[in-house]
């Protein structure tokens, strides 16, 4: 599955969803993802995924996606309690990384309490994918880094969560989930930091060579004094590179 592709066609039916009333039908979402080989599972997780967000499909029903649960016995309550007791410990000191993380702004933690009030508690979700929306929510606010859009970062969570429940999913536990969950929202943050980082430096090279092109220009005339190959040995730089940020300033 391409990612990127997958990732436009979502947020193009997202977009589409809210400029019809929070609405899509369940055809319209078979068609859009037509030629991406997705199995019929992988469709009900993104069934699913449009229904956490409160988007009403219509001509799909989930009543009947719930399937009986064996009864468990006492050995498997007994780990069962301890996985969960050591997951609250795990959400407790997810929550104190959150609250000392020092780049999250007042207006980013009042968005993110915003946004986790607006989504199902886990003991209350009825689709698996929604159990792991608020934790998807708080490992963005975690691994959150100055000069990053927080809303941008939990949409990239929410797909991150997406992929894992449209991949083969048998044998896969909670735990499993969470793991990979972890490691989607840290390459989704590695990539904003990467994107923030080629962005800062771009800047950097076009206020370089705005400096270098006012400082080197003829009195009055305003002309150039060297040509953008003599330039680019000058700066130390690309020559294509140099063009393009020329394109981008207009600078000669």
């Amino acid at each position: 599955m391409e990612i990127q592709e997958f990732q436009k066609k979502l947020a193009e039916l997202s977009q589409s969803a809210s400029e019809n009333g929070k609405i899509l039908k369940g055809d319209q979402i078979r068609s859009f993802f037509e030629g991406m080989d997705l199995n019929r599972e992988q469709l009900l997780q993104i069934f699913r995924y449009f229904k956490s967000q409160g988007i009403h499909i219509e001509g799909i029903s989930f009543s009947d996606e719930q399937e009986s649960q064996p009864v468990e016995t006492e050995e498997e309550k007994a780990r069962k309690a301890a996985e969960a007791k050591e997951l609250e410990k795990e959400d407790q000191r997810r929550a104190d990384r959150i609250q000392g993380n020092q780049c999250l702004t007042a207006e980013d933690k009042e968005y993110l309490k915003r946004y986790k009030e607006s989504l199902k508690k886990p003991e209350d979700a009825t689709e698996h994918l929604e159990q792991f929306l608020p934790l998807a929510a708080d490992l963005a606010a975690e691994m959150f880094r100055d000069g990053m859009n927080l809303a941008d970062l939990i949409q990239e969570a929410n797909v991150a969560l997406l992929n894992i429940f449209a991949g083969d999913m048998e044998g896969v536990t909670d735990s499993d989930i969470r793991e990979r969950l972890r490691k989607g929202v840290k390459e989704a943050a590695n990539q904003q930091d990467e994107q923030k980082f080629e962005d800062d430096c771009l800047v950097a090279k076009v206020q370089n060579l705005d400096n270098v092109m006012k400082d080197l220009t003829d009195g009055d005339e305003g002309e150039p004094k060297f040509s953008v190959e003599e330039l680019a040995i000058m700066l130390d730089m690309d020559i294509d590179e140099m063009k393009d940020i020329i394109r981008l300033t207009g600078s000669m």
